[in-house]
Protein backbone atom coordinates (compact mmCIF):
# COMPACT_ATOMS: atom_id res chain seq x y z
CA UNK A 1 0.00 0.00 0.00
CA UNK A 2 1.14 3.51 -1.14
CA UNK A 3 0.46 6.31 1.29
CA UNK A 4 0.09 10.13 0.06
CA UNK A 5 -0.20 13.18 2.23
CA UNK A 6 -1.63 16.34 0.58
CA UNK A 7 -1.29 19.04 3.45
CA UNK A 8 -1.91 21.49 0.76
CA UNK A 9 -1.18 25.12 1.33
CA UNK A 10 -1.09 27.77 3.91
CA UNK A 11 -2.24 26.71 8.29
CA UNK A 12 -5.84 25.87 8.83
CA UNK A 13 -6.88 25.96 12.49
CA UNK A 14 -9.73 24.04 14.39
CA UNK A 15 -10.75 23.79 17.87
CA UNK A 16 -10.93 20.20 18.45
CA UNK A 17 -9.48 17.74 20.90
CA UNK A 18 -6.44 16.37 19.29
CA UNK A 19 -6.69 12.63 20.88
CA UNK A 20 -10.62 12.53 19.17
CA UNK A 21 -8.95 13.82 15.99
CA UNK A 22 -6.48 11.05 16.04
CA UNK A 23 -9.51 8.71 16.28
CA UNK A 24 -10.86 10.02 13.43
CA UNK A 25 -7.89 10.02 11.01
CA UNK A 26 -6.59 6.13 12.94
CA UNK A 27 -10.28 5.02 11.88
CA UNK A 28 -10.86 6.36 8.32
CA UNK A 29 -6.96 5.52 7.46
CA UNK A 30 -7.22 1.63 9.25
CA UNK A 31 -10.87 0.76 6.58
CA UNK A 32 -9.07 2.08 3.95
CA UNK A 33 -5.97 -0.16 4.77
CA UNK A 34 -8.39 -3.14 5.78
CA UNK A 35 -10.69 -2.38 1.96
CA UNK A 36 -7.79 -2.68 0.49
CA UNK A 37 -5.69 -5.55 2.02
CA UNK A 38 -6.05 -8.20 -0.69
CA UNK A 39 -4.68 -5.98 -3.74
CA UNK A 40 -3.27 -3.13 -2.45
CA UNK A 41 -3.57 0.12 -3.51
CA UNK A 42 -3.24 4.12 -2.64
CA UNK A 43 -4.24 5.88 0.58
CA UNK A 44 -4.11 9.90 0.19
CA UNK A 45 -5.21 12.28 2.68
CA UNK A 46 -5.33 15.70 1.47
CA UNK A 47 -6.52 19.03 3.95
CA UNK A 48 -8.03 21.66 2.16
CA UNK A 49 -9.75 24.85 2.87
CA UNK A 50 -13.63 24.74 2.38
CA UNK A 51 -16.50 27.38 2.69
CA UNK A 52 -20.29 26.48 3.31
CA UNK A 53 -21.92 29.77 1.68
CA UNK A 54 -25.60 30.59 3.06
CA UNK A 55 -28.25 29.12 0.47
CA UNK A 56 -25.84 26.63 -1.09
CA UNK A 57 -26.25 22.81 0.16
CA UNK A 58 -23.55 21.85 2.10
CA UNK A 59 -21.14 19.50 1.09
CA UNK A 60 -22.15 17.36 4.46
CA UNK A 61 -25.19 17.21 6.45
CA UNK A 62 -25.56 19.85 9.19
CA UNK A 63 -23.26 22.18 8.46
CA UNK A 64 -23.40 25.75 9.36
CA UNK A 65 -22.58 28.52 6.27
CA UNK A 66 -18.58 29.28 7.50
CA UNK A 67 -15.14 28.66 6.44
CA UNK A 68 -14.16 24.51 7.68
CA UNK A 69 -10.95 23.13 7.25
CA UNK A 70 -11.71 20.09 4.86
CA UNK A 71 -9.59 16.57 5.44
CA UNK A 72 -10.10 13.87 3.12
CA UNK A 73 -9.29 10.48 3.50
CA UNK A 74 -9.25 8.56 0.00
CA UNK A 75 -8.68 5.32 -0.84
CA UNK A 76 -8.57 2.92 -4.42
CA UNK A 77 -10.32 0.23 -2.69
CA UNK A 78 -13.02 -2.13 -4.15
CA UNK A 79 -15.72 0.81 -3.01
CA UNK A 80 -19.01 0.24 -1.92
CA UNK A 81 -22.93 0.23 -3.27
CA UNK A 82 -25.86 2.80 -2.02
CA UNK A 83 -27.01 0.09 -0.35
CA UNK A 84 -23.86 -0.08 2.01
CA UNK A 85 -23.67 3.43 1.69
CA UNK A 86 -26.72 4.10 3.44
CA UNK A 87 -25.51 1.90 6.65
CA UNK A 88 -22.14 2.48 7.18
CA UNK A 89 -22.55 5.07 10.32
CA UNK A 90 -24.57 3.00 11.96
CA UNK A 91 -23.49 0.89 15.17
CA UNK A 92 -22.31 -2.19 14.49
CA UNK A 93 -23.00 -2.82 10.83
CA UNK A 94 -19.90 -4.14 9.44
CA UNK A 95 -18.91 -5.67 6.11
CA UNK A 96 -16.33 -7.77 7.20
CA UNK A 97 -16.75 -11.63 8.03
CA UNK A 98 -17.81 -12.11 12.00
CA UNK A 99 -15.49 -11.25 14.18
CA UNK A 100 -13.15 -9.06 11.65
CA UNK A 101 -14.58 -6.22 12.98
CA UNK A 102 -16.99 -4.79 15.65
CA UNK A 103 -18.55 -2.06 13.28
CA UNK A 104 -18.49 0.78 15.35
CA UNK A 105 -15.87 2.66 13.34
CA UNK A 106 -17.32 4.74 11.03
CA UNK A 107 -20.09 5.23 13.84
CA UNK A 108 -17.69 6.32 16.42
CA UNK A 109 -16.39 8.94 13.92
CA UNK A 110 -19.58 10.33 12.78
CA UNK A 111 -19.94 11.23 16.13
CA UNK A 112 -16.76 12.93 16.86
CA UNK A 113 -17.34 14.95 14.37
CA UNK A 114 -20.64 16.14 14.77
CA UNK A 115 -19.70 16.28 18.44
CA UNK A 116 -17.33 19.26 16.86
CA UNK A 117 -20.22 20.45 15.00
CA UNK A 118 -18.54 19.01 11.81
CA UNK A 119 -19.82 17.13 9.21
CA UNK A 120 -18.68 14.08 7.35
CA UNK A 121 -19.52 13.23 3.38
CA UNK A 122 -19.05 9.79 2.04
CA UNK A 123 -18.02 9.67 -2.09
CA UNK A 124 -17.61 5.53 -3.19
CA UNK A 125 -19.01 3.74 -5.85
CA UNK A 126 -17.93 -0.04 -6.57
CA UNK A 127 -15.09 -0.27 -8.16
CA UNK A 128 -13.43 3.29 -7.88
CA UNK A 129 -12.61 3.68 -4.14
CA UNK A 130 -13.82 5.24 -1.59
CA UNK A 131 -13.37 9.39 -0.17
CA UNK A 132 -14.42 10.31 3.15
CA UNK A 133 -14.42 14.25 3.55
CA UNK A 134 -14.91 15.49 7.20
CA UNK A 135 -15.56 18.90 7.42
CA UNK A 136 -14.36 21.17 10.85
CA UNK A 137 -15.16 24.56 11.54
CA UNK A 138 -12.35 26.71 11.05
CA UNK A 139 -10.81 28.70 14.10
CA UNK A 140 -9.12 32.22 14.05
CA UNK A 141 -5.26 31.20 14.59
CA UNK A 142 -4.09 32.57 17.94
CA UNK A 143 -0.11 33.55 18.31
CA UNK A 144 1.94 31.12 18.85
CA UNK A 145 -0.03 27.93 17.11
CA UNK A 146 -0.10 25.87 13.64
CA UNK A 147 -2.25 23.73 12.03
CA UNK A 148 -5.07 21.63 13.86
CA UNK A 149 -5.41 23.09 17.48
CA UNK A 150 -6.75 21.88 20.46
CA UNK A 151 -9.49 24.23 22.16
CA UNK A 152 -9.73 21.68 25.06
CA UNK A 153 -5.79 22.94 25.97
Amino acid sequence: MTIELDPGEGELTVLADPAQIHQVLMNLGMNAGQSMHEGGGTLRIAVRPASVLPGVNPPATGLVPGPYAAVSVADTGPGMDSQTLGRIFEPFFSTRAPGAGSGLGLSVVHSIVRSHRGGISVESQPGSGSTFTIFLPSAEAKPGTAGISSGYN
